[in-house]
């Protein structure tokens, strides 16, 4: 995957609440999905809070 392809980085519990999948990602504090131009989602499941808060940073300022 290319960073071109990546539309926006999920995070929170009312928006990871949309992604179509069968893992309960809404009720996992360290979960994101990378949402992607062919409109689909990748959900990961980080090992603490503060990986995702800096996989979701280093991950926007990639983009921009």
């Amino acid at each position: 995957m290319s960073l071109d392809e990546l539309v926006t980085v999920i995070s929170g519990r009312k928006d990871l609440g949309r992604v179509a999948t069968k893992a309960n990602i809404v009720d996992e504090p360290t979960c994101v999905a990378l949402h992607l131009a062919s409109n689909t989602c990748i959900p990961i499941l980080l090992e603490s809070l503060s990986d995702k808060n800096c996989f979701v940073h280093l991950m926007n300022e990639l983009k921009q």
